[in-house]
């Protein structure tokens, strides 16, 4: 179960997707679930709480720009 509940750095979602080395239990559509939380604000400008208020639409538009960012070799902003 500990598995399901890990977190990585913003540095090591990125690294694992591109290198396919993350976890089989890590679920490549919702890699925001396991993003630490000193890395959210990074990613995406808020903290977890702010992130889970927001509606559906938006969200989906800022994962989409995570999921680009993951998928090269960038860094934060």
């Amino acid at each position: 179960m500990e598995a399901f509940n890990k977190k990585y750095s913003f540095v090591e979602l990125r690294d694992g997707k591109k290198n396919g080395t993350l976890p089989a239990t890590v679920d490549l559509s919702r890699l925001e679930d396991y993003l630490k939380p000193e890395d959210f604000p990074q990613a995406f400008g808020m903290d977890k709480a702010q992130w889970d208020a927001l509606p559906g639409t938006f969200s989906y538009i800022l994962l989409l720009d995570f999921f680009q960012t993951i998928l090269t070799d960038c860094t934060f902003r």
